[in-house]
């Protein structure tokens, strides 16, 4: 909000929220204005205050002027107006929301500038509509103007203002060398409440002398006994004194009549002080009769009483007595049309509500009648009153309590009521007739944010009063409670299609309730589980029978439904059945047992604690997706970017002061929103946190921010926690959101709820003042009964079965979805376990597994070949494979004729020279040995290329090497290389089909697809860049097999994964060449095509969902020499990896050194 423009001016009397020596004339006694920050003084809210905001875009600072004396003036008028109805609807209409702006303009060229008086004209919040200040020094001209002003009217000559307020102040008092009255004309009537117990004499004596009353002699002099009169007075007064203006002195209002005075005339005798001042009216033109007309007022209580129903409980009818009366005093009070008709509809709602009520109940037991709601119903109607009210008042009243001082905030709350009437009409427009008529009532209350409640009998589903909750906070925060609006009433509006919504929540709960019977979570068994859930429901679903389950109900109905299905299922002799869950039941239970059946799992934890944790679990779940609706309604609506949306967050969790949220409902509201909505990676939510955490600094003054970092950081966790519990079924999470965005292609921008939308999401300086003017032309309940009773949109239920199936694709942060399965090994015994579950969730129908062993867990699953950086790798391969061929072609190690490509480039490999071809054995052991390979083999002594891997981490410590990689926990990479090729190469048109490993040294297996992998002609791949997703996913690897024609590659069981060394130089080649792409997405681009772990990720943040084809087994660093020991016991040593006579040579002579200590283990 912009408040360089708003001012508050306080009014008090006795009140200690500010000290102040400016007298105010009137009900008051002090004045004090102030430039008004407002989200600042939420904490000072004086009951008399009143913002008023310039209108005048040519405007001097005059506010400015009059409050530090730089105008030649010594009084200031302050007179509050209010429109008359019908002014205001022949002025406003939906492209005009600048009603006061354009009245104050026309004001200002009927008043202009005198040298009697000058005039500025304000816009007002409170119940008034405009502040006219006016400095004068003659107080019978400033009540001429006022009565100008009250007699003002438009350039059709209608009249424009139905009442006003004055009230007078003066800067200057304290100038005590000039009497500031002296010239003025008119008459003060001062009124006085005294201390009866006090002679009068004591009241007036000090008064009449103030004033030059008395002369030498202390006798009244002659000329003041006829301008002087006193009287004695019936009320709240006691005495009134009439005497001329100009006698009256500074220093009787500064010192005498001033309760702050240091003086004690005040304290000990007057209770209370009040001033009028007048002019005399010529009564000579009124000296003739002239007919008037008085026509009968509209309502009459006497007319409008109800008949007490004596069967009915007396506190009911005691409230309803007390609803009557205050209804027909408010209709009384008030001159609004508009506050009159809402008014009449919010009181009819109320009285239906609780007869509603009354007749349920009599049907049962009157003695169960819910009082405490009864209560609440009654309560939210009284605050209505209490505003209506407060606004027929005239003048501004001494409200004696805070909590009840809200008429001096009017214009914010009809403001608030626009936005939920703008709300309603979008939603009455365009949601299906099923919608049900909301009734809003919008209190403020002691409450940290906004609220809201429900009211209504549950068999009537017709009409529902919504109790708005807001607390004190948003009279002056609109910026953030104007989208909290959207938020909440989003959770009332009926869905465009109920059945697809529920099905969507019967699906998501039956994935999380199976994946929790699932005797052993883990993320493959869950991503089957899933899968298998998701295809099969539709199978299970007997479409003749869709309607024995009632998936059309409101959300409550079905919510209850499910939940007794499970406790039915889970319990099934303990509890009551119902004939709504019996189908709902069974179709669960058939899914159950055809899912299970699926996945080859039997035994299921099945008992009352679990199911009961279970359903916790779903039920938070839910609750956090239904808090995500509202969201979405709320974001689409009022359009806010990631940043206000987070920043909205943290704001309603800084008023609660929950900095650490761990409930499923939290954990899943924001986490789907960012993910779904956003589509936000990780690196993306941290810009955005930082972006959010300076909205709230600056826009919601949020001053503790530690517990903003707190927050933001409690919201990332509960983001990572999301993606990896539920990023598999957070597509049909958002699918379920969307049901409830309705079809509004209709664009007339003039429509008033996108006029309020665009005046929010404008943020200019004047945004809110615009906001807040728009309430003037606001629908009435009455019309929008009448658009909810023309809407025709039919209500679709019919369920789209279709978008549960799995062929999805997942968001670029899916990072469940790509998620490995992690077996971290606690001691020896648990290796044959790792490998057990290794086989029981990689591999589907016995196939072979592969292995890899790495010495350091942090290293990709890269090649050798790339490994190297810098350099043209395929020109590397190329001109390495040329002299490799050349120099070992006649060596003695080489078994059989080598006469391919693939043969060649693997015996490279085996040989230490860097290639392409990722190193793979079907013998756990061997991969456990290269996890280990640092206490076989000295690293960068003995073999210096492999400290390719990692540059070499040993370092020369103390004269001796020190390998910083025995400090690193090891890591067996599993690949199950069939589901990775029938994975990457499930196309129709792909020759590699079905998962199987292509032999490169077979000519036959030598095609476009696995050509890439050899030295054959490079296709011409430059238009593939133009699309980088595609680019990468042509690139793929390969699992292949080649001719054992080594020792080694027998011994170790060896098989490859070849990555396309071809990639680069067309990639690069292409980026020097067109300026569209980034030598920097190259770069991310070949970051991924050449490591095996980061491809499988990105394939299932992008790509068709299938089982993963990668998992790991970790091996801490303390448990490596243990894992030693292991190997050497199963007879695994340097020479059954290496077959070559050196490393027979050099583990014959290790064992003969060293054979005394290998026996003692």
């Amino acid at each position: 909000m912009n408040n360089k423009n708003i001012f508050g001016i306080d009014f008090l009397k006795k009140a200690p929220f500010l000290k102040t020596n400016d007298i105010v004339w009137g009900t008051f006694e002090f004045i004090h204005t102030s430039l008004m920050e407002m989200s600042k003084e939420r904490l000072e809210m004086p009951p008399g205050r009143i913002y008023v905001y310039d209108t005048n875009p040519q405007g001097d600072n005059f506010f400015d002027k009059v409050t530090n004396q730089k105008l030649p003036f010594n009084f200031v008028g302050i007179t509050l107006i209010t429109l008359r109805d019908s002014y205001i609807s022949s002025k406003v209409n939906d492209k005009d929301y600048k009603i006061i702006s354009n009245t104050c303009e026309l004001l200002r060229k009927k008043f202009i500038n005198t040298e009697h008086y000058e005039v500025e004209f304000y816009g007002s919040l409170n119940s008034h509509d405009i502040c006219a200040i006016c400095c004068f020094d003659d107080f019978e001209k400033f009540i001429t103007f006022v009565e100008n002003i009250q007699k003002a009217k438009d350039d059709d000559n209608s009249e424009i203002f139905s009442s006003s307020y004055t009230m007078v102040t003066s800067f200057k008092l304290s100038n005590e060398e000039e009497n500031l009255f002296s010239n003025s004309y008119g008459f003060a009537n001062i009124q006085l409440t005294y201390n009866n117990w006090i002679d009068l004499e004591k009241i007036l004596i000090p008064i009449l002398d103030e004033i030059g009353c008395y002369d030498n002699n202390n006798n009244i002099k002659e000329n003041y006994k006829n301008n002087i009169k006193i009287y004695s007075t019936l009320g709240e007064y006691d005495i009134s004194i009439r005497l001329p203006i100009r006698l009256l002195t500074n220093t009787l209002y500064t010192k005498l009549l001033n309760p702050e005075s240091e003086l004690d005339y005040y304290k000990n005798n007057i209770q209370q002080c009040y001033t009028r001042f007048s002019k005399e009216i010529n009564s000579d033109k009124y000296s003739k009769k002239i007919p008037c007309n008085i026509n009968k007022g509209n309502i009459n209580p006497s007319e409008k009483k109800r008949k007490r129903n004596n069967d009915n409980n007396p506190f009911i009818e005691d409230m309803l007595d007390i609803l009557e009366y205050e209804y027909y005093r408010a209709m009384q009070m008030t001159d609004s049309t508009n506050d009159k008709n809402d008014l009449e509809i919010q009181y009819k709602a109320t009285c239906k509500v609780i007869n509603d009520i009354l007749r349920e109940y009599k049907e049962e037991n009157l003695s169960n009648l819910p009082f405490s709601y009864i209560k609440d119903l009654v309560e939210i109607f009284k605050q209505t009153i209490y505003r209506i009210v407060q606004n027929g008042n005239y003048d501004i009243d001494i409200i004696q309590s805070l909590f009840r001082n809200i008429a001096s905030h009017d214009k914010i709350i009809k403001c608030y009521y626009n936005i939920v009437k703008n709300i309603l009409t979008y939603v009455y427009l365009y949601g299906n007739k099923n919608q049900s008529e909301l009734i809003p009532f919008i209190n403020f209350e002691a409450v940290p944010l906004v609220s809201s409640k429900l009211f209504n009998v549950l068999s009537k589903e017709d009409q529902k009063i919504l109790s708005i909750y807001l607390p004190y906070d948003a009279f002056h925060n609109i910026d953030a409670y104007y989208p909290l609006m959207y938020h909440e009433i989003g959770h009332y509006i009926s869905p465009t299609n109920r059945s697809q919504r529920n099905y969507y929540g019967l699906v998501i709960t039956c994935c999380i309730f199976f994946c929790k019977l699932s005797e052993t979570i883990i993320p493959n068994d869950m991503s089957s589980i899933i899968k298998a859930t998701r295809n099969t429901i539709i199978e299970i679903i007997d479409l003749k029978n869709i309607n024995y389950i009632n998936f059309e109900a409101s959300w409550n109905k079905f919510y209850q439904i499910l939940q007794r299905a499970y406790r039915q299922i889970c319990n099934k002799d303990n509890i009551e059945k119902y004939d709504d869950v019996n189908e709902l039941s069974f179709l669960i239970k058939n899914l159950k047992n055809a899912v299970f059946q699926q996945i080859g799992k039997d035994k299921l934890n099945i008992n009352t604690e679990n199911s009961i944790n279970i359903w916790n679990e779903i039920d938070g779940v839910l609750s956090g997706i239904r808090e995500a609706t509202a969201d979405k309604f709320m974001i689409k609506h009022t359009k806010l970017e990631a940043e206000d949306y987070i920043s909205l967050i943290v704001f309603s969790r800084y008023r609660q002061t929950i900095l650490k949220d761990e409930t499923l409902q939290a954990s899943t509201r924001v986490p789907l929103i960012l993910k779904e909505h956003y589509e936000l990676n990780e690196n993306e939510r941290n810009k955005i946190f930082k972006k959010a955490f300076n909205i709230c600094k600056s826009r919601y003054s949020c001053t503790n921010h530690e517990h903003l970092k707190v927050i933001l950081v409690d919201i990332e966790k509960a983001c990572t926690q999301f993606d990896e519990n539920y990023s598999l079924i957070s597509d049909l999470m958002n699918e379920m959101i969307n049901t409830l965005d309705f079809n509004d292609s209709y664009n007339n921008n003039d429509l008033l709820w996108k006029k309020q939308n665009k005046i929010y999401n404008s943020k200019q300086d004047d945004w809110m003042i615009n906001l807040i003017n728009l309430s003037y032309n606001q629908i009435s309940f009455e019309q929008l009964k009448k658009l909810k009773n023309n809407n025709n949109n039919e209500s679709n239920n019919t369920i789209k079965f279709d978008k549960i199936n799995i062929n999805k694709n997942y968001p670029a942060d899916a990072d469940y979805c790509y998620s490995l399965y992690e077996y971290v090994i606690n001691d020896i015994g648990d290796f044959n376990s790792a490998l057990k579950q290794m086989y029981n969730f990689m591999s589907d129908n016995n196939e072979k597994l592969w292995f890899r062993g790495q010495s350091n867990i942090n290293w990709d699953l890269k090649s050798s070949l790339f490994r190297i950086k810098s350099i043209n790798h395929y020109n590397y391969l190329l001109d390495a494979y040329n002299e490799f061929v050349a120099l070992s072609s006649r060596s003695l190690e080489l078994q059989g004729t080598l006469t391919t490509e693939a043969d060649w480039i693997a015996y490279m490999q085996h040989y230490f020279i860097p290639t392409h071809f990722l190193d793979w054995t079907e013998q756990p052991l061997t991969a456990l040995f290269f996890a280990l390979d640092s206490f076989f083999i000295p690293k960068c002594l003995y073999m210096p290329n492999d400290g390719l891997l990692s540059g070499c981490t040993s370092t020369n410590k103390d004269g001796k090497y020190f390998n910083e990689d025995l400090y690193q926990d090891a890591v067996i990479w599993v690949l199950n290389p069939y589901r990775m090729n029938n994975t990457l190469y499930n196309d129709q048109n792909s020759i590699i089909q079905n998962g199987i490993i292509p032999n490169l040294s077979i000519g036959k297996n030598i095609n476009d697809e696995t050509k890439r992998f050899l030295f054959e002609p490079k296709n011409d791949l430059k238009d593939l860049f133009n699309d980088k997703k595609k680019y990468i996913l042509k690139h793929k690897p390969l699992a292949i097999s080649t001719s054992i024609l080594s020792d080694r590659i027998t011994k170790q069981k060896g098989h490859f994964v070849a990555m396309d060394f071809q990639a680069e130089s067309d990639l690069y080649s292409y980026v020097n060449n067109n300026n569209n792409h980034t030598n920097k997405e190259a770069s991310e681009a070949m970051d991924i095509i050449s490591s095996l772990n980061e491809y499988h990720k990105y394939w299932f943040k992008n790509h068709t969902y299938n089982k993963p084809f990668l998992a790991k087994i970790i091996i801490p660093h303390n448990l490596k020499e243990d894992f030693v020991k292991y190997l050497k016991y199963m007879n695994v040593y340097l020479a059954n990896i290496y077959p070559e006579l050196e490393n027979i040579g050099r583990d014959i002579a290790k064992f003969s050194q060293n054979n005394q200590s290998f026996m003692d283990l």
